[in-house]
């Protein structure tokens, strides 16, 4: 499949990347969907998602936590561990426990400031709007002060209002994966949302108009009709898409949908945003972040099962990383309930789980085209 879309994304990003040492801004590295990076905007600094997902990384992570730990854990503590320069700040959010035991860890051990969004665990509760409310003007409070700067709505508001509009534009993008005849692969999309949450604010929206003109003049990339594939579950890193290359590789399927907060899940945030760019911030972040920490979580369920249902996906690809609780435990009811064909890869960041993923994605790719209709 042609590389050239995804070698102009990896430059962009590389450029972007090379930057920020020379910046002058202080770093904020961003732990969880649920992060709200525009705070760490508002005063001055860039925030960079966590992604780390190399085995060395995984393997150094196993100084601080146990081996029954998340493999992502696992390699963001090790992966920030080796990073020169670290990030001058770390800002996550309370939803998964392993997740906020990395907080603690990275505060205690790695000696980086912490700053935690406290996510609810549900929306049933009537108190839960309020309490969102001021923890989110608590923590924009607690960062202003570590930035130095005075806690301002109005700069906050502006990156509400350019990271939304860059939300939507993403999302036309998204249509185009989506395509019956897509023009844009789901490993090119994973590129772009690695970009998207790895750069500068000013360097994508610098660089996306050039990704958007490459896209309208394009063709479809596929030479028939592919299977029509949904990935769902843990977090990809950065280097962590060998799925979709997997899938998409023999040109005979495409990952049209994902649900994974690395995804298409950062982007699926458009809904009209209250002027209080606090309460803005409660929309994007908690309600319109459909979680499988959250209790009850049937929400997510029922809107991953109406999107596949929309996009005419054939099989689904249920993918999660080692002792990933919040998606693991929810395997079987995701499978129970879809009624699509159901592949489970469960693994970790080591090299011989490739070969085994690959064996598996192949033979799963079979089984759908041969019972895909003549066409």
């Amino acid at each position: 499949m042609d590389s050239r879309l995804k070698s102009l994304i990896r430059g962009f990003q590389s450029e972007s990347r090379a930057g920020l040492a020379t910046s002058g801004r202080k770093v904020v590295g961003t732990l969880c969907l649920a992060a709200p990076a525009e705070i760490a905007e508002a005063v001055g600094a860039i925030p960079v998602r966590l992604l780390y997902s190399s085995e060395d990384e995984e393997l150094r992570g196993g100084r601080f936590l146990s081996s029954d730990s998340c493999s992502f854990c696992k390699a963001v503590l090790g992966g920030l561990d080796l990073a020169d320069p670290k990030p001058d700040a770390v800002l996550g959010a309370t939803t998964c426990d392993q997740m906020r035991r990395n907080l603690e860890i990275i505060a205690r051990d790695l000696h980086i400031p912490v700053f935690m969004f406290n996510a609810p665990r549900t929306s049933a509760n009537p108190m839960v709007d309020d309490f969102i409310y001021h923890d989110l003007l608590r923590l924009f409070g607690e960062i202003s002060d570590w930035a130095g700067v005075p806690l301002d709505v109005e700069k906050l508001s502006v990156f509400v209002q350019r990271r939304h509009l860059l939300r939507r534009r993403i999302g036309s993008l998204l249509a185009k994966r989506e395509a019956l005849h897509p023009t844009l692969s789901g490993s090119e999309f994973q590129t772009l949302m690695a970009f998207y949450q790895n750069s500068r604010l000013d360097d994508f929206e610098r660089n996306l108009p050039e990704i958007e003109a490459y896209l309208s003049q394009r063709d479809p990339i596929f030479r028939h009709e592919p299977l029509r594939i949904g990935l769902l579950g843990s977090c990809l890193g950065v280097d962590d898409d060998q799925v979709i290359e997997l899938v998409e590789e023999t040109g005979q399927a495409a990952i049209v949908y994902d649900a994974v907060c690395t995804g298409s899940r950062v982007i699926r945030r458009t809904n009209i945003l209250p002027e209080d760019p606090i309460a803005a911030l409660a929309q994007l972040y908690h309600h319109q972040v459909l979680c499988p920490h959250k209790r009850p979580n049937d929400s997510l369920l029922e809107q991953v099962t109406a999107e596949l249902k929309q996009l005419g996906v054939q099989g689904v690809i249920f993918k999660t990383l080692k002792f990933c609780h919040p998606w693991g435990f929810e395997a079987r009811r995701f499978k129970e309930t879809l009624g699509l064909p159901f592949l489970h890869l469960d693994h970790d960041y080591s090299p011989s789980a490739s070969g085994q993923l690959r064996t598996r994605i192949h033979a799963f790719m079979e089984q759908l085209s041969l019972s895909r209709p003549l066409q």
